[in-house]
């Protein structure tokens, strides 16, 4: 027997004996459990299908994203494409040039994805205004400076312009499922202003700009479409960072945005706003800043109820932490803590029907620090980047993304006591049942190191109808897990051990055999501070 064999075997034994007084999670597989008004499985997994394509990706990224099943990849700053009006006034775009939104095409033609197209962060060379614009240099909520440019010069070119991007994406390159998304973050100054004057985040004066823009974009979405009948366009926004209107804004920036579209009748195909755990707690669990996740969901989806009632909100940017930088606040995108925040907060969202959702980013960013490269964990990605470590190894929020795509069957009755949640799936042709439990009780401060109040706890998974659904006296249950030790990248790298596909992977910790007693079989495990585990049961083969 190897040393990993004995190990597993020896975890096996102490879970098992550690299932007395355990905190319980009961699944019946007998019991079907869609919330959605759907397959809750099949919206599970979608909500992880979609991620931006940033930084230094290459071919093993790209392999690596096609594993999870990724159909939807977000292209940031890629407007703005080289080309020139003619005498007439129509935008002909140059494409001897090689551009951002051709790279992101092809990785998108490559995993037969759909193209989220971020839009209105930039405009053609001639549309823009020279000018001095003055820089305050404040960041806020993650979120750039003001833009140093400002335009258009003229609104008439500027619907031209959008007209020939639509269709060079669309028509040109083919790409009828492409969604487009105006601007990236307005309400904190992402957005270009006319004037050299930039009102203040949040203002008044701000948002006017803003919806002159998004106005004028809407009407060549509506052009295009009268021009191409054969073609529906998707198109949305206006990606707000959209808790820092509802403190510090002039008014709620969603929820007008959402009355003016109405009022105007502009085209708007979905609501995008954006969303970090560190901004403010999920459902009210503990006060912050800002109002709850849910709080906010809450006030757009009574707005839109009135004004543009199945217009879906979409969380086109998501992650556990706005801060970017590898100070130890943001660390949190890299850690079991921040993957344990994502299951939580996926649950939340596939049950109050958020059928779109785009995680940041797929690799870390790099940057030089002196002489040496140096890996930014704190980006909310999926992988590492492999300009610092040879190989885009996967952090601990890919291996969550696994874990759920490797989910088969249908949603089925789970449990949740105290820390302890779950989500079950049950696959009757093949007799086998899966479930993730995550030990989650985490506050993620917006300025601070996140508290983890989870502690290791004795769980109990107890699966009814066991002789029933198995049809058999024995079952084989694996578990992998996902914890502060395991399947956990930035672990590794603290501890200074070499990256492998093997260790930074997916790590199965433990597997054995289970009487079905009763009609039932209990499972006991300890679950880690702040940890995942998938647990999958089937029949166990049996002897000769």
């Amino acid at each position: 027997m190897s040393f990993l064999q004995k190990s597993i075997t020896l975890t096996l034994l102490t879970l098992v004996l550690s299932s007395a007084g355990a905190i319980e999670i009961s699944v019946n597989p007998s019991v079907g459990n869609n919330t959605t008004g759907g397959n809750d499985l099949t919206r599970l997994k979608h909500l992880t299908m979609a991620v931006g394509w940033e930084f230094s990706p290459n071919a093993e990224s790209t392999a690596a994203l096609k594993k999870l099943g990724v159909k939807k990849i977000r292209c940031i700053n890629v407007d703005g494409l080289p080309g020139s009006f003619d005498n007439s006034g129509n935008y002909i775009i140059d494409e001897s040039h090689r551009t951002r939104l051709a790279t992101h095409l092809a990785t998108c033609k490559e995993l037969n994805a759909a193209p989220h197209i971020i839009i209105g962060q930039r405009m053609p060379k001639a549309l823009l205004i020279k000018a001095k614009i003055k820089d305050d240099g404040i960041s806020l909520m993650g979120g750039g400076k003001k833009s140093k440019v400002c335009g258009p010069s003229d609104y008439r070119l500027y619907r031209n312009y959008w007209l020939a991007y639509f269709e060079y994406v669309v028509i040109k390159k083919g790409f009828t499922n492409a969604v487009f998304e105006v601007f990236n973050e307005p309400d904190i100054g992402g957005v270009i202003c006319p004037t050299p004057n930039i009102p203040a985040r949040g203002s008044a004066a701000l948002y006017e700009v803003m919806f002159k823009l998004y106005s004028e974009t809407a009407k060549a979405a509506t052009e295009f479409e009268k021009k191409h009948p054969e073609h529906k366009l998707t198109i949305g926004g206006p990606a707000l960072a959209w808790a820092y209107t509802f403190r510090f804004g002039s008014f709620n920036w969603a929820e007008r945005f959402v009355k003016d579209c109405a009022k105007h009748k502009l085209k708007l195909d979905f609501i995008g706003v954006h969303f970090y755990g560190n901004i403010s707690s999920i459902s009210g669990e503990y006060k912050a800043g800002y109002p709850s996740f849910l709080g906010m969901l809450k006030s757009l989806r009574d707005v839109r109820d009135n004004y543009l009632p199945g217009v879906p909100v979409q969380i086109n940017e998501w992650g556990p932490s706005y801060h970017t930088n590898n100070s130890p606040k943001s660390l949190v995108n890299a850690d079991n803590i921040g993957a344990a925040w994502s299951m939580e907060f996926l649950k939340v969202i596939l049950e109050n029907n958020i059928r779109d959702a785009i995680y940041l980013v797929t690799t870390d960013l790099y940057q030089r620090k002196r002489k040496e490269k140096e890996n930014i964990w704190g980006w909310p990605s999926l992988m590492v980047n492999p300009q610092i470590f040879g190989h885009p190894y996967p952090k601990a929020q890919y291996n969550l993304f696994k874990m759920i795509s490797e989910l088969n069957g249908s949603r089925v009755e789970s449990t949740r006591a105290d820390n302890i949640n779950s989500f079950a799936v049950a696959d009757r042709a093949k007799k086998k049942i899966q479930v993730i439990i995550w030990n989650f009780a985490a506050k993620l401060p917006e300025n601070a190191v996140p508290l983890d109040f989870s502690q290791r706890e004795s769980v109990s998974v107890n699966i009814q109808n066991a002789t029933t659904f198995f049809a058999t006296g024995e079952v084989k249950a694996t578990r992998t897990l996902i914890s502060r030790n395991n399947s956990n990248a930035i672990g590794l790298w603290k501890e200074k051990i070499p990256f492998s596909i093997q260790n930074t992977s997916l790590q199965t910790t433990d597997q054995g055999n289970f009487k079905i007693i009763d009609n039932s079989v209990s499972l006991g495990y300890n679950m880690p501070p702040s940890s995942i585990a998938m647990i999958e049961i089937e029949p166990a083969k049996m002897k000769k």
